[in-house]
């Protein structure tokens, strides 16, 4: 279908093409016809020239239509952080000095390879095995057992509040209680939280700092890329001494620091001795 006839309008938003007094139409939407319901508008752009003489033709179409995303394959792989493990490391190192004084040495470079490929893979997945689906705690690297006992608590809670409130048969003054109980419980929860979160913060930037554990740099970075944030919500900054701060309110204080500084800092010139340049016309 020719989308551009299926809508009145006046001739200034229909015409496409106008030079010498000569007007036409020569520019066109197509469509399907079992689509003409997604065409909402076809008009004409006055004072946009795509060239000269013709105008710019402007199409609205609403997609009601949705594509569907081709779902994940997951792909196992093998847990070798499993080896930084006493017992998983001795084991490896058994099985692999054995596999290899029992091949021996090839005829050339590329089976002597293929060898030490194929021993290292197999063991490495008898030892530590292979992973069977996606991490399902992505960002909690602070949980520890001090966290899990105050949501824990803080769970109970809840549900004895709410559990009263729908009863109704318990007294109004034992429900307040109750509320005020949940509210210190979260209270304490958030604050177990934020230590966690503040003290693996301060942990993993001393880490990064020293340039330990190389996997673990491009892990942190690419859950940062993938979460578009910092991995547990809050920032880290060096101040003046050097020192890692985690603490929100005096990251604020340190930024304000270095920007007053920043911008009232003078430099060491003498006005005097600046040269005279003409002013360009």
């Amino acid at each position: 279908m020719v989308a551009n006839t299926w809508f009145t309008k006046e001739d200034s938003k229909k015409v496409t093409y106008e030079s010498g007094g000569n007007r036409s139409v020569v520019d066109y939407v197509l469509m399907r016809q079992c689509q003409h319901s997604m065409v909402s508008d076809v008009t004409v752009v006055n004072g946009e020239a795509c060239i000269p003489q013709h105008k710019l033709l402007l199409c609205k179409v609403e997609w009601g239509e949705c594509v569907k995303r081709r779902k994940a394959v997951y792909v196992n792989r093998c847990r070798v952080w499993k080896l930084k493990e006493g017992e998983n490391c001795i084991a490896f190192k058994e099985k692999v000095e054995a596999d290899l004084a029992v091949v021996g040495n090839e005829e050339d470079m590329e089976s002597d390879w293929c060898s030490l490929k194929n021993c290292l893979l197999a063991n490495a997945e008898e030892v530590c095995g292979m992973t069977k689906g996606p991490s399902r705690h992505k960002t909690s690297w602070w949980w520890n057992d001090e966290v899990k006992d105050a949501v824990k608590k803080k769970k109970v809670a809840f549900q004895s509040w709410k559990k009263a409130v729908k009863g109704g048969g318990v007294d109004r003054k034992m429900v307040e209680e109750l509320r005020k109980a949940y509210y210190l419980v979260n209270k304490e929860s958030k604050k177990a939280v934020y230590k966690a979160q503040s003290e693996h913060t301060k942990r993993l930037g001393d880490m990064l700092d020293e340039g330990d554990a190389k996997g673990n740099v491009f892990k942190v970075a690419k859950r940062m890329i993938q979460d578009n944030k910092d991995i547990v919500g809050g920032g880290a900054i060096k101040d003046s001494n050097g020192e890692l701060v985690v603490d929100s309110s005096k990251v604020k204080d340190i930024w304000s620091e270095y920007y007053e500084k920043l911008l009232n800092e003078e430099f060491d010139w003498s006005r005097d001795n600046l040269e005279e340049v003409e002013p360009v016309s």
